[in-house]
């Protein structure tokens, strides 16, 4: 076998365990906020705006407000770009 080819199969190997750690990180997070998070939330958010959902998201935590404005706001969901660096 080659040494190129020998390379870049321990390179494809390598990102694929990464990004399978990745993936289950993600379950994992989605599955803590589903169990812990989403059961505070009221009944009558099962029929909510955009804008009241992403402020429950604020409430507990979820997400955050990055610009300080009122319109055209950024939100970052931090545990969950976490994940990645």
């Amino acid at each position: 076998m080659s040494v190129w080819l020998r390379y870049f199969l321990i390179g494809v190997q390598d990102t694929a365990e990464r990004s399978i750690g990745v993936f289950k990180s993600i379950l994992e997070l989605k599955e803590r906020i589903e169990r812990e998070i989403m059961p505070q939330f009221h009944a009558r958010r099962q029929t909510n705006t955009a804008s009241s959902l992403i402020l429950d998201f604020e409430e507990y935590g979820i997400l955050k407000e990055m610009t300080g404005y009122k319109r055209n706001r950024t939100f970052v969901f931090s545990e969950y770009l976490q994940i990645f660096s």
